[in-house]
């Protein structure tokens, strides 16, 4: 069984023991296509990390690199001649993430589950300086799961609310906050949660 945690600090699991991968453009590959739920080109692959090497030397690096991951994840992986992608049993949370959120609906509860899965940003700590690609890649798909995961804790907050849970609607403002501190309208709703709540002096603070 191999899971990938995307979210956070980057982790791939082998039943339930962490892999190491040395080599961190081999990293980067490997969640760049976790990443993606149908097939990333080998195209994509060469543009993404050697965009300034000769394509004769690119083909070749991609073409070992791949050959190293392949050894690692035997057939959790597939690559062809075109296209490389994770077999739809790899446990990938973001997957999983994207997948919840959509199937939330209307209740708390599967949406406490949906949200646990955030256990922060996007490839946490990961970088790859020499490639503005990858690096513009990432700065996006972080924006972009930020901003699912904050307007999931803000509308868990309004199922709270609505309950008249309000100390349940403040915690999850509070994860919201921590995401993004300067949205004023999430500011503005926690002082009036806190009021609310009878908790004037938590108000004013």
């Amino acid at each position: 069984m191999i899971s990938i945690q995307l979210m956070g600090r980057p982790v791939i699991y082998r039943a339930g023991e962490s892999i190491k991968i040395d080599r961190r453009k081999s990293r980067a590959m490997i969640f760049f296509t976790a990443a993606h739920l149908q097939p990333v080109s080998r195209e994509a692959l060469l543009d993404l990390l050697w965009p300034d090497l000769p394509r004769h030397s690119a083909l070749q690096t991609l073409r070992s690199s791949l050959y190293g991951i392949k050894k690692v994840f035997d057939d959790a992986i597939r690559v062809d001649a075109s296209h490389v992608s994770f077999d739809k049993h790899v446990d990938v949370d973001v997957w999983n993430f994207k997948k919840a959120l959509d199937q939330a609906g209307e209740g708390i509860n599967t949406m406490e589950q949906a949200l646990s899965l955030y256990q922060g940003e996007f490839l946490q700590g990961f970088y790859l300086p020499e490639s503005i690609e990858f690096e513009d890649w990432l700065n996006y798909e972080r924006e972009h799961y930020r901003q699912m995961a904050l307007r999931g804790f803000t509308r868990l907050a309004a199922f709270y609310k609505d309950q008249q849970d309000f100390k349940g609607a403040i915690r999850n403002l509070d994860r919201a906050l921590i995401i993004q501190p300067l949205q004023e309208d999430l500011q503005r709703e926690r002082i009036l949660l806190h009021y609310l709540a009878g908790d004037r002096p938590g108000a004013i603070q």
